[in-house]
């Protein structure tokens, strides 16, 4: 089981939508005291209903936070992994069963928790069919794209494929849940 110090100060997270990223962003954040940054948050438009921003503006902003010493970037928008990956010490991928994510997606839909790690400032609506059809039928597919541009990287890479393997590691790590 991969120590938190091995991590190093630059760790990626990637993973299929409601997998757990952003919570695990956040709680790593917290514990080692280093800047999240949430690519949602800065792919989409505050108050709107996740509209998308300018892929190039997204893009610079990310190159932005990339320039800070130590931080946690969480997301996947493949079109910007390699600025992210010459910069990592490590990434950690979180890819349980597709079908817990579509619970975990129905269940954060109806607890509407605002102030829930990730979530879009002022969204107007967090539900979506196109969720669904991303998680279910596109993920498997940009799964394999991932694999692909990952094969280039020698950093550190921890693989968590279930949701009781990222909970063996909140224990390990002293995360606050």
């Amino acid at each position: 089981m991969t120590l938190l110090n091995e991590l190093g100060q630059r760790i990626c997270i990637l993973g299929p939508s409601n997998s757990g990223k952003s919570t695990l962003a956040t709680k790593l954040g917290e514990k080692l005291n280093i800047s999240v940054c949430h690519l949602d948050q800065l792919a989409h438009i505050p108050g709107t209903n996740w509209e998308r921003r300018d892929e190039k503006e997204f893009a610079a902003d990310q190159d932005v936070f990339l320039e800070k010493e130590s931080w946690i970037i969480e997301g996947n928008y493949s079109f910007c992994m390699p600025q992210r990956f010459a910069k990592a010490t490590s990434l950690i991928w979180v890819d349980p069963n597709f079908l817990g994510c579509c619970f975990r997606y129905i269940s954060r839909c109806i607890k509407n928790d605002r102030n829930r790690p990730g979530r879009l400032k002022d969204a107007t609506n967090e539900f979506s069919f196109e969720m669904f059809n991303l998680i279910l039928f596109k993920y498997p597919k940009i799964r394999q794209k991932h694999k692909a541009i990952l094969s280039g990287y020698t950093f550190p890479l921890l693989y968590i494929y279930s949701m009781k393997g990222l909970n063996q590691y909140y224990i390990k790590w002293g995360l606050k849940r």
